[in-house]
């Protein structure tokens, strides 16, 4: 993450849901998995945090798809207990190893402290039990997240993968202590 991140950087540029437009650079790849990428990321007026994720799409049917969750994700209602999306672009690739068509990226809030399948297992390697009325606030705070997805009567797929689409936020005693990440199915 101290490497050099302006000038040789990669830039990518997003759309907010009014339309403006927005530079980051990519700091530093965070995870991969088999759908998509998540690399740390910063605007090119600042040096805020934010998290891009980068869906490779092999398929129109796939970008369809990538782009459905992008502009889902670009509008759901603000909520304590749901991670904002701050912009979302669409680029096209050529001549990509694995024969990809395109990639859409979605710049998300970024949390310094991970998701909650990581709180969990950083507990069980420091033999530290989670007290009763954090799970309690945890599990509220995941059921309210859900209730939000769930009350706007559109079709979501739910990939609750034990824990690591919970992004922890503030595991604090004053509040429910993370965001659901919406990813729709990807």
């Amino acid at each position: 993450m101290l490497g050099c991140w302006c000038v040789c950087s990669e830039k990518i540029k997003v759309q907010d849901h009014s339309g403006r437009a927005t530079t980051f650079y990519i700091r530093d790849r965070l995870d991969q998995g088999g759908f998509s990428t998540i690399e740390l990321a910063s605007p090119t007026q600042s040096r805020q945090l934010f998290v891009l994720k980068r869906i490779i799409c092999h398929s129109k049917a796939d970008e369809e798809k990538a782009l459905r969750e992008a502009h889902l994700h670009l509008n759901l209602p603000s909520h304590p207990n749901l991670l904002p999306c701050f912009g979302i672009a669409r680029k096209a690739l050529l001549g990509h190893p694995q024969g990809a068509l395109s990639e859409v990226y979605l710049i998300l809030q970024y949390a310094k402290q991970g998701t909650l399948q990581r709180y969990l297992d950083q507990s069980r390697i420091r033999a530290n039990s989670i007290p009763d009325r954090q799970v309690t606030r945890l599990m509220l705070g995941i059921c309210e997240g859900l209730l939000a997805l769930l009350s706007l009567h559109m079709p979501l797929a739910h990939r609750f993968e034990a824990g690591k689409r919970v992004i922890a936020w503030h595991l604090v005693p004053s509040s429910h202590g993370f965001r659901l990440m919406y990813t729709g199915g990807n």
